[in-house]
C-alpha cells in the first residue's frame, strides 16, 4: 500500500522566523511518530543554501521558484506549477504554512484528490486588517478542507469571519521540554528574541530602554534577531546613549543559552497568534512583560507568571520592568509559575490532535 504523502507548504522554510521553526519542529515530530506517511516541505523558494532550523534526514525539500515573489498577481503563475507538482508528488494532503498559499494550493488542487488545510500563525486582527490576506480569507481559505488556528480565540473568530462551523481547529504549537531551574541564579539581563519588525513592536524599543536603562545601569537587554528595523534601532538607541546597554547580536542559531541566562523575557509584539518566544520563556523558567497581543493571554497568565498590559501601553510595560528589575523577589515569585498550563502546549496532546485532523480530512 503506497504512504501517504503529507506536503508542507512555506514561502520559504529556510528562513529563520518563528513560524519556520515551529513548522520544522512539528514536522520533525510526525516524522519520527507516523511511519505510513511521507512527509515533504515545498518552498515558492529558497533564499539561503541551508534552512536555519535542523530539519530530520529523510525529510525531502523542494521549491517552485529560484527568486521569491511578493503576494500579488504575479503569485498566479504558481498555481500551474503547484498543480503539476501535486500531481507528480503523489501529494495527498498539502498544509499552507499561512493563508496567503491558500491562494496557490486551493485552486491548484481543484479537480485533484489532494486535500488542503489551512494552517493561520497570526493574530486574527492582523489577518482583517491586511486588504489581500481578508480577500484570500473569504475566497480561497474557506474553500480548504481544514483550518487550523494557533489559539482558541482564533478559531472563534474565524469561524465567525469564515460563517463556518466545522472544519476550524485550534492547535497551539508545542511547548520545549522544561530545561531551566526557574530559582536558579541569573544575569541581569532581559531578553527579546524575534524578527525586528513594526508588528513585533522593535520600533519601540529605543523609547522603552530609554525609561528603563538609565536608572538601572547593571542591566543589559538583549535583542535576538534579524528585520528591516535593524538600522533604525541601532540608529535611535546611539542617539540616546544606550548602545551598550542593549546588544543586538542578530540571528543566533542556538538560543538556549541566552533564555538560561536572562532574568526577564520582554514582549513588544503588536500581534501574536500564538507566541513560540513565550512558549520558550517559559519553559525556562522566565517571568515575561509584555502587551496582551492576540494569543499572548492564552499563553500565560497576567500577575501569575507574567506582567501583561494592553497593545501600545508603553508606560505600562515600563512601569512593569521597573518593578520586576527592582525586586527580586517579585521576579521569583512570577518564575516560579512559569510552568502554568503547561499541559496544554505538551508534544503528545499535539501530535494527536494534529494525527486526528490528518485522519479525518483524509478519510
Amino acid at each position: 500500500m503506497r504512504k501517504k504523502t503529507i506536503c508542507f507548504f512555506s514561502g520559504d522554510i529556510t528562513r529563520d522566523g518563528g513560524t519556520e521553526r515551529a513548522a520544522i519542529r512539528l514536522v520533525n515530530m510526525l516524522h519520527k511518530r507516523i511511519s505510513d506517511c511521507r512527509f515533504i516541505f515545498l518552498s515558492l523558494t529558497e533564499q539561503m543554501p541551508a534552512p536555519t532550523f535542523i530539519i530530520e534526514p529523510g525529510i525531502r525539500r523542494f521549491y517552485l521558484n529560484d527568486e521569491w515573489v511578493d503576494a500579488g498577481p504575479k503569485y498566479l503563475t504558481f498555481i500551474p506549477k503547484l498543480h503539476r507538482f501535486l500531481i507528480e508528488r503523489h501529494v495527498d494532503l498539502i498544509v499552507d504554512i499561512d493563508i496567503v498559499l491558500d491562494s496557490l494550493s486551493v485552486p491548484a488542487a481543484k479537480g485533484l484528490d489532494t486535500k488542503v488545510i489551512s494552517w493561520e500563525h497570526f493574530d486574527f486582527s492582523y489577518e482583517c486588517t491586511v486588504a489581500y490576506r481578508r480577500v484570500i480569507l473569504k475566497f480561497c481559505t474557506k474553500k480548504a478542507d481544514a483550518v487550523v488556528t494557533l489559539s482558541k480565540t482564533g478559531a472563534r473568530r474565524m469561524r465567525r469571519y469564515l460563517d463556518r462551523k466545522q472544519g476550524v481547529v485550534a492547535i497551539p504549537n508545542p511547548m520545549p521540554k522544561e530545561r531551566t531551574d526557574p530559582m536558579r541564579p541569573r544575569k541581569e539581563e532581559l531578553l527579546t528574541v524575534g524578527h525586528l519588525t513594526g508588528i513585533k513592536g522593535t520600533d519601540l524599543l529605543p523609547e522603552v530602554a530609554e525609561r528603563i536603562l538609565k536608572e538601572h545601569e547593571d542591566w543589559k537587554w538583549i535583542v535576538i534577531g534579524e528585520g528591516d528595523l535593524k538600522e533604525e534601532v541601532l540608529a535611535g538607541l546611539e542617539k540616546k546613549g544606550l548602545s551598550k546597554q542593549v546588544v543586538l547580536t542578530g540571528h543566533q542559531e542556538r538560543i538556549d543559552p541566552w533564555y538560561e541566562s536572562a532574568a526577564i523575557y520582554v514582549s513588544l509584539s503588536r500581534s501574536e497568534g500564538l507566541p513560540m518566544t513565550l512558549l520558550e520563556a517559559k519553559a525556562h523558567g522566565l517571568p515575561i512583560v509584555g502587551f496582551s497581543a492576540g494569543g499572548v493571554s492564552e499563553v500565560v497568565r497576567d500577575k501569575e507568571n507574567a506582567l501583561l498590559y494592553p497593545v501600545g501601553d508603553v508606560d505600562g510595560i515600563a512601569s512593569g520592568l521597573k518593578d520586576l528589575m527592582d525586586n527580586e523577589k517579585k521576579r521569583l515569585a512570577l518564575a516560579k509559575n512559569s510552568l502554568l498550563d503547561t499541559e496544554r502546549y505538551s508534544k503528545e496532546r499535539i501530535l494527536k490532535t494534529w494525527l486526528r485532523l490528518f485522519r479525518k480530512v483524509l478519510l
